[in-house]
């Protein structure tokens, strides 16, 4: 590739890469709050085509989806979306009338339903918490006894049983993140089975326990855990180090990780004198209130952005907001981030630069 070739290649990579990658520091976000069935309503997780899951309520807890054309009813009974995958398959517990507990499916685009097996028996309680994009699911079942909770991967219908603990979300190459009680240990510790299965305790910030609550398609896991003086932080857990994202905070708890290693949950932040929790995305460390997005009219209602439940690989991030003088309320919203004018006033200089190499290569002969 000759010289003018290469220039015009890096520039134009470097255009396109400003305009598409998540823009985290950007000026504004566009807020967008979703449909509800009642006064309260919960965002859970997005998909990177912008599909959203959750629950609202009417009343009782209904699992929910969201997608341009509207809110769709996923579950049968009382029940909660926990996941979505890139094909939009819905990830969920329910507990449809005459059954005696929580049951795990995953619904697709087209409502069809796959009922998953529960491996400590049909009058047990197994529900699901995450989804990868292979359409494999993690979650829990309850046993009676010394077992308790009990960490299940499905693939297809057919549960796998990991060990004692439960299971929060598993990535494409099959690393399974969670918390139990191990062996050795008087409280909940952050986990993660290797896709073999063999379960790994992850280092805290010099505290007694955690739990890791997601992890991205480069093994980076994020999730909680207490430091020396007993306070929980956010926490990320990254090529063998534990890095504390929560410590100017009260308190913090990291709830999930996108491609690009951007971290969204919350923080305790002092408002009027008193600890108040606040939705939050961390970028290269550096931790952004995401409540300060909130326009007046919202906050004129008395809404504050309280947690940042997922991030997709756009930047896009969904989380509920609730209200500051009644936090049972909750609504469900989507912030996705504006991008900086600059970036988009290089789109032209681009395609100039395009036009200029193509016009030199048109009028150079060709070398024999």
């Amino acid at each position: 590739m000759k010289l003018s070739q290469r220039i015009f290649s890096f520039a134009f990579a470097s255009v396109f890469s400003a305009i598409l990658t998540p823009d985290v520091q950007a000026a504004e976000f566009t807020i967008t709050r979703l449909p509800s069935f009642d006064k309260n309503s919960g965002a859970v997780d997005i998909s990177n085509s912008g599909v959203v899951v959750g629950w609202s309520k009417m009343p009782s807890l209904t699992a929910v989806r969201w997608t341009a054309s509207g809110m769709t009813v996923l579950g049968n009974g009382q029940s909660s979306a926990t996941g979505v995958n890139a094909a939009g398959e819905t990830a969920l517990w329910q507990i449809p009338q005459y059954r005696p507990s929580e049951e795990p499916v995953v619904v697709d685009l087209l409502d069809r339903t796959r009922a998953l097996d529960k491996p400590g028996g049909a009058g047990l309680p197994a529900r699901t918490r995450g989804i990868n994009d292979h359409g494999d699911v993690v979650g829990t079942y309850f046993s009676f006894g010394s077992a308790g909770y009990t960490a299940v991967l499905w693939k297809g219908s057919q549960a796998f049983t990991l060990g004692r603990g439960e299971a929060y979300a598993l990535n494409n190459a099959g690393m399974v993140v969670g918390a139990s009680l191990a062996a050795g240990y008087s409280a909940p510790v952050p986990l993660m089975w290797t896709p073999d299965g063999v379960q790994h305790v992850l280092g805290t910030l010099g505290g007694g326990e955690g739990i890791a609550r997601a992890v991205n398609n480069s093994g980076q896991i994020v999730g909680q855990s207490t430091n020396s003086a007993g306070r929980t932080h956010a926490t990320l857990w990254d090529k063998g180090q534990t890095v504390d994202l929560g410590q100017s905070f009260l308190a913090s708890v990291a709830n999930d990780i996108n491609a690009y290693g951007q971290v969204v949950g919350s923080a305790e932040v002092v408002s009027g004198g008193a600890g108040v929790s606040h939705a939050m995305l961390w970028s290269d460390g550096i931790g952004i209130d995401l409540d300060n997005y909130l326009d007046e009219s919202l906050r004129r209602d008395g809404w504050v952005f309280s947690v940042a439940q997922a991030i997709n690989d756009q930047g896009w991030i969904v989380g509920n907001m609730t209200k500051a003088n009644n936090p049972s309320i909750s609504a469900a919203i989507v912030l996705t981030p504006v991008p900086e004018p600059a970036a988009w006033l290089l789109l032209p200089v681009g395609l100039i630069a395009l036009c200029a190499v193509q016009r030199r290569r048109a009028r150079t002969p060709p070398q024999l």
